[in-house]
């Protein structure tokens, strides 16, 4: 639709930043624009419907809740349902039980329950893996107790719902949202896990009851497969690795690790490459010894136990290296067999590896904990000041007011965030005025979130050179204006007959741009 025009012609919508600024300007007396776009003909009749009953729920915004926290407004949410995007299908609410299982989902303890019950299945299959140690070594009954596999039907079960109640409730979202991998991991496991009991269940385990003579061929086939099974059951304990990201600490090791595989892969290369070559020079001694002297390198000596052929070499030297072997052993097993000369260069192997590429490898997991734990600081940082704006922009407004701010200085989320930057509650005003460069007496919330950041932590080398740049741009202007000063005295001086004061302005002017210019050389 065009554009309203008035008596002077068309009228040009403002941009939302300007018509923030409009608002804080009229003491936001200017009404909010409302969107004029006519609704589909669907929305249309569910919203006449919906009117009809006064106690019907109105929902607000999907989107709107996940990124503020807060319900959208009712137009928002008619927009919302008529839309026909992939998005508005996805994940638009589907009622208020759909509503309720969105937060029982996104809910933190949600998610401590299921690490908990994560971790008592890894426990469980623990004890599982136990019995059948003990069954096949003939210290215990082959049928495992049945608490056992009631305890493995109920936590089939509950995941078995909570995987329900994710893909009912994100949908689309579940499959190709944030977090897939993990989505389609959980469904394979999940899936094992039915197929397991199952088989289980159809060959008689829980039961304990025995088998008919004519059924036993089909028993052992199912025995088979269940064996199959069990072993995939292994692949479940990887679903603990799930329970490390409820804790930041542990978190912050597994990314460590995960961001520093490319460079230990490169890393362990070289110490490949460093191990091979090593072996191939103190192989090709022993050989030429063996040649010159065979009873040096008969069968059962240390040397041909050590150096006997390439493989045992590289091995042998990878031991010596991380502590498989002492390495003493080998080096008099090399000088037994070649000349004790050679104790040198194999102290120089050990020597290198130790702590040379052992320690590369330490620093470069190192600094990567480092790096993953400043950026964990930075999200962290990031979401708690995100909170505390959302607490304090309970209206809806996007700006904050130095009352509203003021007002909520003493919640525990605020002080915790001015802790984080490194401030304290009686610098607010002077960190609100920093931020308000305008003096409106507002803040953007983006602005307030972004502001904190940078002010934590250390100023970057382009903050220092953008400080520079002002200086001598401020310096510039000093000067001209000081010029512009000492000609309109001079010209004043000129003007009432004073020659003398003017030449001594002129001369004090003179010894200023001396002094000046001494102090910018040095």
């Amino acid at each position: 639709d065009p554009p309203p025009e008035d008596d002077h012609g068309p009228t040009t919508p403002l941009s939302p930043a300007k018509e923030a600024g409009e608002n804080a300007r009229q003491g936001g007396k200017r009404p909010a624009p409302v969107c004029t776009a006519p609704l589909p003909a669907r929305a249309l009749a569910r919203r006449r419907s919906l009117e009809g009953t006064p106690s019907s729920p109105r929902k607000g915004l999907f989107i709107a809740q996940r990124r503020t926290g807060r319900r959208g407004s009712a137009d928002e949410a008619w927009l919302q349902e008529g839309s026909g995007g992939i998005v508005g299908r996805c994940v638009r609410p589907c009622g208020s039980l759909c509503g309720m299982m969105r937060d029982l989902l996104e809910h933190p303890y949600f998610d401590y329950a299921v690490a908990v019950a994560i971790v008592l299945n890894a426990v469980l299959m623990g004890v599982q893996v136990e019995y059948a140690a003990m069954a096949a070594r003939g210290a215990g009954s082959k049928v495992e107790p049945g608490f056992v596999h009631w305890a493995s039907i109920g936590f089939c079960a509950a995941f078995t719902v909570e995987l329900s109640l994710r893909i009912g409730v994100y949908r689309v979202a579940f499959f190709v949202g944030d977090g897939w991998r993990w989505n389609m991991f959980d469904l394979a496991v999940v899936t094992l896990q039915l197929v397991e009991e199952a088989m289980e269940l159809q060959a008689g385990f829980y039961d304990g009851v025995a088998v008919a003579e004519a059924s036993r061929g089909s028993q052992a086939s199912s025995l088979s497969v269940v064996r199959v099974l069990r072993v995939l059951r292994l692949v479940r304990v990887i679903r603990v690795v799930r329970v490390l990201r409820l804790v930041r600490e542990l978190r912050t090791m597994v990314e460590s690790i995960g961001n520093t595989l490319g460079s230990l892969l490169w890393t362990m290369l070289l110490l490949g490459l460093l191990v091979f070559i090593v072996a191939i020079c103190f192989t090709q001694l022993v050989a030429d010894s063996g040649l010159a002297d065979p009873d040096s390198v008969a069968v059962g000596t240390k040397a041909h136990e050590f150096f006997g052929s390439l493989d045992r070499s590289v091995l042998v030297l990878f031991q010596a290296m991380v502590g498989g072997i002492s390495w003493k052993e080998a080096l008099d097993a090399l000088v037994a067999a070649t000349y004790p000369i050679m104790a040198l260069p194999f102290c120089m192997y050990v020597a290198f590896a130790v702590f040379a590429m052992l320690n590369v490898i330490t620093g470069v997991f190192v600094e990567s904990a480092m790096v993953n734990a400043k950026e964990e600081d930075s999200i962290d940082l990031v979401n708690r000041l995100r909170q505390a704006v959302d607490g304090m922009a309970e209206d809806g407004s996007e700006r904050l007011t130095w009352e509203t701010f003021k007002a909520h200085l003493s919640d525990p989320q605020m002080e915790a965030c001015f802790k984080s930057i490194d401030l304290d509650a009686t610098e607010a005003e002077g960190l609100f005025r920093l931020l308000d460069p305008e003096e409106t007496g507002t803040i953007d919330a983006e602005e307030f979130v972004l502001g904190c950041l940078r002010i934590h932590g250390a100023a970057k080398a382009i903050d220092l050179t953008t400080l520079m740049c002002e200086v001598r741009w401020l310096r510039r202007r000093w000067h001209q204006h000081a010029l512009f000063v000492e000609e309109l005295l001079a010209g004043q001086c000129s003007f009432d007959g004073t020659g003398a004061a003017a030449a001594s302005i002129a001369s004090r002017s003179a010894a200023l741009d001396g002094g000046r210019g001494g102090a910018a050389r040095g």
